[in-house]
Order: structure tokens, then sequence, then C-alpha cells
């Protein structure tokens, strides 16, 4: 089971890898500039859940609200994630939502990847392995394998 804080809270998830090519590509311009790095668009803890179950072939179903909200497995009724308020932080930002667009005019960086993505490789790169590497190297035959072996 996994537990979280606020479920509703809303942020611009980004890929790592292409925050340091943002970052390398600051570093190459003449002049420092203050430029806002991120994807442009929102998803809340909730989804990108979703987003990360979907990738295993879960759905999950959501009832209750606030910290007696919960996300069962659709198909076994299993609770899957509970919400804990020691997750909850003091100062909550409901809302983060990056404006790239100064530095896609400046320095030529967009993302490429958004949050549905990124909760594919991060989930796709945690059922192969248990030590840190490279997300983009895993097979959908190492997947399968996983995802078969746990069922």
């Amino acid at each position: 089971m996994i537990r979280l804080g606020n479920l509703s809270a809303e942020r611009d998830w980004g890929y790592a890898p292409e925050y340091a090519e943002a970052m390398w590509r600051m570093l190459q311009q003449p002049a420092g500039q203050d430029l806002v790095i991120g994807t442009g668009e929102s998803s809340t803890v909730r989804e990108f859940v979703q987003y990360c179950f979907e990738e295993v072939g879960v759905t999950i179903r959501w009832s209750g609200a606030g910290v007696d909200e919960v996300g069962r497995d659709e198909r076994s009724g299993e609770v899957r994630v509970v919400v804990d308020p020691v997750y909850f932080r003091p100062l909550e930002v409901e809302h983060l939502r990056a404006d790239p667009r100064l530095a896609a005019e400046r320095i030529g960086w967009k993302p490429r990847v958004l949050a549905r993505e990124l909760a594919r490789i991060m989930v796709r790169y945690d059922l192969v392995h248990d030590e840190y590497g490279s997300p983009d190297q895993v097979t959908d035959a190492e997947i399968t394998a996983r995802i078969g072996s746990r069922t």
C-alpha cells in the first residue's frame, strides 16, 4: 500500500535528464539569465498515481474524501493508496505549473516528456531494477517478464 499526502496537489511533473539539458543550455549563454524550466502542464498527485498503476494494468478507483480517501484496485478491491496526514506539507502550494515559454525562446529548450510518459518511464525502470541507472534502456520483454512474475 502506498501512503501519500495531498492527492489534489497539482504539480508540473518533469523529467530530470531534460532539466539537466536545459541547465547545460543556460550555461552555454554569454550572460546569465533567469529562466523557468518545466513542462507547462500540471497533473494532480492522484492522476500521477493512476498513470503509474495503469502502466502495470491496474485501474485505481477512488472513494472517500480528504484523509479518508482511498484508491482501490478495480479488479480485486484491494486498497492500494491511502492518504496519510504525516505526508501533508505544512506550507502546501496547491497548484504548481511552470511557464517555460521564455526558455524555449531564449535557449531553444522545450520539454518532451510529460507526466504520463514520466510515470511510464519511472514504473518501467522500477519493475526491472533495484538500483539507479538509465530507464530508457528497459525493454518491453523485461517488463512483460517482470509483470508476469508478479501476477
